[in-house]
């Protein structure tokens, strides 16, 4: 090595008809001069043609360049992060071929970084192993990593390194029943033992079993394991019984997941970035790096989804009684969403082996937040060029081709704006109505402003009425506002003459928005406060009740208004036991004539108590039915803390209640846009035109029922 060095990198030219990468050899260190400058190589190559090489997946970090290695003899400045990771990686005697985006791509230069970009999936789906660097280590993160190895190891031969199986769900339910039904009992620790005894005499005849007691949830599950043992599987059964017995928090000799430690390592900057979806996906193997200790992804996975398969027993069990059996650890698992961002990236390769992933699930799956950031933590996956967080997905969409067709391609000399508004309209064209619901009230952008009906993907956003399923393309629960148009919506892209993006759909106006709730105390929209606890859930509850006495004679009765009412306040969505969206049902109403009981002192307009209290002497619901002092945060209560957030109830000029975001005004109108399962509220302007300003749910008309003689016409949004 030469003594003096000067700075940068002389880039030589890539061949783009051939598919050339760079790659980095890196050196062993050659010499104490050298002791902390890692030191390479770059090779230029056909991809087709490379030898073997590794791929660095990693958190970038902050973009100030305050770190020296030395890159063909000269001296190269890169973040802190990435300094860490090769220091840690150098090598004691042999060189290695290593891909790292930052130094192989170069990165001043937009056109080779656009075409580049372009090869990544392809560029670590060939790498022999990719490289996930999650940072120095620390005593915390390295516990953990030696305790998902060794729990890792148990889970996989489970079958856990799969998604979640619903087999295993059920077994795991039913033993955290077990185990809950019997705290008191000294012989606790004893229950796996017993329980296996049990599977024995469970063993027979399981087609006649299930016959003779169906509908009994206790005994099917009995059955579900004796056909386990009669298919030839009581080893992993065995097993499956023994890493529940470990994890569980109510063994005295088990050894739960170590949460508080957990909490941080998952944490990590690497796990919230979004290029790493990629990274993972397509990767023939990958190990997780903490400083000095390491975690095979199949561990990693098979670990996290058991955790994952234990939070779900746990909070069925939560819901089914009243949850004093539970633990810290139970709640910290219930209640602490630390986890589902790594829960994402390790499952990440699912997403390869599933037939229909187009670009607006990945979308979904990447860009869904909380406006509570403080409580919830963060969900969505981020980037330091919010042009990659549709970049960062191309690689991975099933529709890339169609897209690529359409214009869709990485290009870092288009601003932002452009970005979102072309890739929106691409996919409001290809059909997917259902991205109007992610337009929420946003601050200002720092890349300028959008059109109104560009979703603004770079900021978090929150869950919109319906909620992707499993695979991110099927919304629940179904919705059919503009009727069964199995054509499809009609759209249209032009400009105007300042030279604008408008989008024109097909749709009609149904009515105005006449009036909407007021809650002089609440100080944002954006957080609820833990201390209103109840408080807050009544106010909502009376005020959306409030709304509909606007119009005297929309409902025949008071039980008609009440269960308008309890629909509306959630957006007529709930979640059933297994964690699916469906309609709300009666359990629901019950729970609304249960609240309203509860909140009668603060009703404040005579007629309305009158009419209230004479309906509730007239119910079933006795006052014994529910305690007043611990209405417990499932059902109803649960859904309007949750969709109050960003939100406000509101009621059209037909009397209909409603719900929309807090950017919705008197006047608005109420669209039913053709081929949408939702309606959409508009804003007019004095051009004709119109501005997109929320989704929205409207009670009675959210299964077309004012398709009937309605005329679709061109609506235009600016």
């Amino acid at each position: 090595m030469p003594g003096k060095l000067s700075e940068g990198i002389d880039y030589a030219e890539l061949d783009r008809e051939r598919r050339e990468i760079r790659l980095l050899k890196i050196l062993p260190c050659p010499g104490s001069q050298y002791a902390r400058l890692p030191c390479c190589q770059t090779l230029q190559m056909s991809l087709e043609h490379a030898p073997r090489y590794l791929a660095l997946s990693y958190a970038w970090g902050r973009a100030e360049r305050n770190r020296v290695i030395i890159v063909n003899n000269l001296k190269f400045r890169i973040p802190k992060n990435l300094y860490e990771a090769l220091f840690a990686l150098r090598p004691s005697l042999s060189p290695f071929l290593l891909w790292v985006d930052y130094i192989c791509i170069n990165q001043e230069d937009e056109a080779e970084k656009a075409w580049q970009v372009c090869m990544m999936c392809d560029i670590y789906a060939q790498a022999d192993r990719v490289l996930a660097w999650m940072g120095p280590g620390d005593p915390e993160s390295e516990n953990v990593v030696r305790y998902l190895n060794k729990i890792g190891e148990e889970a996989d031969s489970c079958g856990f390194q799969h998604v979640l199986n619903i087999g295993d769900n059920i077994v795991w339910e039913y033993l955290a029943k077990l185990y809950a039904s019997r705290l008191g009992d000294s012989s606790l620790g004893l229950i796996a033992t017993k329980l296996k005894t049990m599977l024995f005499a469970a063993a027979f005849d399981c087609h006649l079993f299930s016959r003779t007691h169906s509908g009994v949830p206790q005994l099917e599950t009995l059955a579900l394991m004796g056909q386990m043992l009669r298919l030839g599987r009581l080893e992993r059964l065995m097993r499956l019984i023994d890493l529940f017995h470990k994890i569980n928090g109510w063994s005295c000799n088990g050894t739960p997941f170590p949460l508080r430690d957990m909490r941080s390592a998952l944490r990590r900057p690497w796990f919230g970035r979004i290029w790493v979806l990629q990274e993972i996906a397509v990767s023939k193997r990958a190990t997780f790096i903490y400083g000095t200790e390491r975690i095979d992804l199949t561990r990693f996975r098979a670990a996290m989804n058991a955790l994952h398969c234990f939070n779900e027993a746990v909070r069925g069990r939560y819901k089914a009684d009243d949850g004093g059996w539970l633990t810290p650890y139970h709640f910290q698992l219930i209640y602490g969403d630390f986890f589902s961002q790594a829960s994402t990236l390790v499952n990440a390769p699912t997403i390869t082996r599933t037939p229909v992933f187009p670009l607006i699930a990945l979308l979904r799956l990447t860009c869904i937040g909380s406006p509570n950031l403080k409580k919830h933590g963060p969900h969505h996956l981020q980037c330091s060029d919010p042009r990659d967080k549709i970049f960062a997905l191309l690689g991975l969409a099933t529709d890339r081709e169609d897209l690529e067709r359409r214009g869709v391609t990485p290009d870092y000399i288009k601003s932002c704006q452009e970005v979102y508004t072309h890739v929106t309209a691409v996919m409001l064209q290809q059909g997917h109505l259902s991205l109007l619901s992610y337009i929420q009230p946003r601050h200002k952008s720092d890349f300028g402003d959008l059109p109104s009906w560009v979703p603004d993907w770079y900021q978090p956003i929150t869950e919109a009425f319906q909620i992707p399923a499993n695979d991110h393309i099927t919304l629940q629960p179904t919705f059919s506002s503009s009727g069964m148009h199995t054509a499809g919506p009609e759209v249209e892209l032009k400009r105007n003459t300042s030279g604008k993006d408008i989008i024109s759909l097909k749709g009609y106006i149904y009515c105005d928005i006449r009036d909407i709730a007021s809650f002089p105390k609440r100080v944002s929209t954006w957080v609820i406060s833990e201390e209103q606890g109840v408080s807050w859930v009544e106010q909502w509850f009376l005020e959306t009740l409030r709304l509909t006495y606007h119009d005297k004679t929309t409902f025949s009765s008071f039980t008609e208004r009440l269960q308008a009412v309890a629909r509306a306040s959630v957006a007529g969505v709930r979640q059933d036991a297994r964690g699916d969206c469906v309609r709300t049902d009666e359990r629901f109403y019950a729970e609304a004539e249960h609240l309203l009981r509860l909140s009668m002192h603060r009703i404040r307009d005579e007629g309305i108590r009158r009419e209230a209290r004479d309906f509730l002497r007239g119910t079933r619901l006795e006052r014994s039915a529910f305690r007043s002092d611990e209405i417990p945060w499932t059902g109803l209560v649960a859904e309007i803390t949750g969709r109050s957030l960003k939100r406000v109830p509101f009621v059209t000029t037909a009397g209909r209640p409603g719900l929309g975001y807090d950017n919705i005004r008197p006047g608005d109108v109420v669209a039913i846009l053709k081929g949408a399962q939702v309606p959409y509220i508009l804003r007019t302007l004095r051009n004709g035109r119109f501005k997109f300003v929320s989704e929205a749910y409207v009670d009675g008309i959210m299964d077309g029922e004012t398709v009937p003689g309605a005329t679709f016409r061109w609506l235009d949004l600016e």
